[in-house]
């Protein structure tokens, strides 16, 4: 284990992953920051055809907090490639970072297993933290370790029995897909198409014979 104020030399893997982090976490910080002008506001932002300013408020707020978090991942990354070196707590915080973005996904992912078995091989932290544990996890203090072992375990722990038991399976990614496309659609009609259909609607009405009266 290495000491609070031991080096600790980059090697050629480590330097290959304080890269990437650097280059894709950097990328995605960059573009999130500084999108305010050409961001599209989402669909789903919308209620009775009127922006709904506290899901506005709630999705941006998520937006530019992902984009700190991803500056600060690339800043740690980038300081550790161009130095050379590493100290503990750059590599502690890189750990607990992989830790936090995996268990927490794992908290709102779709309770299907099969998908989650298709995408986990391609999601980088998943490979990064297994990479991290096997070659470094030697180099930092056991209570780092024991705190990104809690954190996956929770969000294997919420994925399985809040996910799956409570939702009885409705929380599912062929229903999210289903509830995309019908939000979708909903959004799609603008304030005019709503007064056509509505028209429509009654004139289709008015048509229809009144098999009551008979």
């Amino acid at each position: 284990m290495l000491t609070v104020t031991e080096f600790f030399p980059v090697t050629t893997t480590l330097h290959i992953i304080l890269w990437f982090e650097a280059i894709f976490y950097g990328g995605v910080a960059l573009f999130e920051i500084f999108d305010d002008f050409h961001r599209k506001t989402p669909r789903w932002a919308f209620v009775n055809e009127r922006l709904n300013t506290f899901i506005s408020y709630r999705d941006l707020k998520h937006h530019k907090t992902h984009a700190a978090f991803c500056l600060m991942l690339a800043f740690v990354g980038l300081n550790g490639a161009l130095e050379g070196k590493v100290t503990r707590f750059e590599l502690e915080f890189i750990f607990l970072s992989l830790a936090i973005i995996v268990g927490t996904s794992l908290c709102y992912l779709p309770a299907s297993p099969r998908f989650l078995i298709k995408i986990l091989p391609f999601i980088p932290e998943i490979t990064i933290q297994f990479v991290m544990y096997t070659l470094f996890s030697d180099l930092i203090r056991p209570e780092v370790i024991f705190a990104c072992l809690v954190l996956n375990l929770w969000g294997i722990f919420v994925f399985t029995f809040r996910s799956v038991r409570n939702h009885n399976g409705h929380y599912s990614f062929q229903q999210l897909k289903t509830d995309m496309a019908e939000a979708d659609e909903a959004i799609n009609m603008t304030p005019s198409h709503n007064f056509e259909k509505k028209n429509v609607d009654e004139q289709e009405i008015l048509r229809t014979p009144d098999i009551t009266a008979n």
